[in-house]
């Protein structure tokens, strides 16, 4: 499942705007690194703003034409959880991310494409990523880093069987 291709549209932009903002406070002070690839400096600059609340303050106050929703939109931002998560699942309606750390399951959408669209890899996948609120669910930013490990059936199997029982039990997280 993704967004619709307003609400994409909607998140890519401001994600965007406020990557290029964060770029442009960076080179003043000559902390990017321009032989890295565009996704590394993507992922460089949207971790730093995730990171540092007064970046989207200071965004904000530099783009008065921004809309009442697109504030409030990314003012709900900073309750984002960039972490390590493994990916168990891809389902019809979300695809479920799960948390060791935080012992937690999401379901997540994608922003354009579904995210077993983009990761078609065989299930489960450990991945470093970013989920962000957006209206009555959950989406991931579209950057991802991908750990290449190869899980064994135990692994495997725990981690399926957490995803489920979270899944029978109501426990999978839709919003925050």
């Amino acid at each position: 499942m993704k967004l619709s291709s307003v609400d994409a549209k909607r998140c890519i932009d401001l994600l965007s705007s406020i990557d290029m903002f964060t770029l442009e406070k960076k080179t003043r002070n000559k902390t990017i690194l321009f032989e890295e690839s565009e996704q590394e400096i993507r992922l460089r600059l949207r971790t730093h703003w995730q990171n540092n609340p007064k970046i989207v303050e200071t965004f904000i106050k530099n783009n008065s034409d921004l809309h009442e929703d697109d504030i409030q939109l990314i003012k709900n931002w900073k309750d984002q959880k960039r972490e390590h998560f493994f990916i168990t699942k891809y389902g019809p309606e979300y695809t479920v991310f799960f948390s060791i750390k935080k012992d937690k399951t999401y379901a997540v959408l994608g922003l354009t494409e579904c995210i077993y669209d983009v990761l078609p890899q065989k299930l489960p996948i450990f991945v470093e990523a970013c989920l962000l609120p957006y209206k009555n669910c959950i989406i991931w930013d579209g950057l991802v880093y991908i750990y290449t490990f190869s899980f064994g059936k135990y692994i495997t199997n725990c981690l399926i069987n957490k995803c489920e029982k979270a899944e029978k039990e109501n426990k999978i997280i839709t919003s925050f």
